[in-house]
């Protein structure tokens, strides 16, 4: 679990996004350390096309982000992206630009 542990410290201190492979930890503890570090919270919530429960992580100020995902019934949460400066889009009809 230290292992867990220091690999997520050194995945959510780096300062650029980059490939990373998947660091995985207990989630509680992934969701406590987000929240406590960088005031992030779940925002989104979906499942992906092999049943895993994914979350979208942003901090209030928008600075932070993270995405985890996490298999029903473990409760082991990986880490699949982080980065900086989110913005939220509003809806726009079909077929209108960006």
């Amino acid at each position: 679990m230290r292992i867990a542990l220091a690999a997520l410290f050194l995945l959510f201190t780096s300062q650029s996004v980059q490939a990373h492979a998947p660091v995985c930890a207990d989630r509680k503890t992934v969701i406590t350390h987000l929240a406590e570090k960088y005031g992030e919270t779940v925002v989104a919530i979906g499942i992906d096309s092999k049943g895993r429960l994914v979350e979208m992580l942003v901090s209030e100020d928008a600075r932070t982000w993270t995405i985890l995902s996490s298999k029903p019934g473990e409760n082991i949460a990986c880490a699949l992206a982080i980065g900086g400066d989110w913005q939220k889009l509003n809806p726009k009809p079909m077929g209108t630009e960006l």
